[in-house]
């Protein structure tokens, strides 16, 4: 959810933890794109974000949830940051994550 570093301090780590993932899991996190990943998938996402995210922009929960499959559904939620929508509001978010796995199995 949160590294217990200071937000302001968290960029400082970036280029190591670049460095590291490449040199011992060849994972090249600058070519990773989640839209297309998303795109490929096949079938409808739930995408939750809240308007005050300041670790991942709602902009990119826009391209993502754009680049989606058809049938996918978007709960925006406002004033929260990131990944607070099942602190703020448990109980909602239990139903529309509910609502939604249900749909996606056939038991709605």
């Amino acid at each position: 959810r949160k590294t217990p570093f200071p937000e302001w301090l968290v960029p400082v780590f970036l280029p190591g933890v670049t460095l590291i993932a490449d040199l011992l899991y060849d994972i090249d996190i600058e070519a990773m794109a989640p839209e297309a990943a998303v795109s490929g998938l096949g079938f409808p996402l739930m995408v939750i974000y809240g308007t005050e995210d300041t670790r991942i922009p709602p902009d990119h929960s826009r391209r993502v949830y754009a680049a989606a499959s058809a049938g996918s559904i978007a709960w925006v939620v406002n004033g929260v940051g990131h990944t607070d929508a099942l602190v703020e509001l448990p109980d909602e978010y239990a139903f529309r994550v509910a609502e939604y796995f249900l749909e996606r199995l056939g038991l709605e």
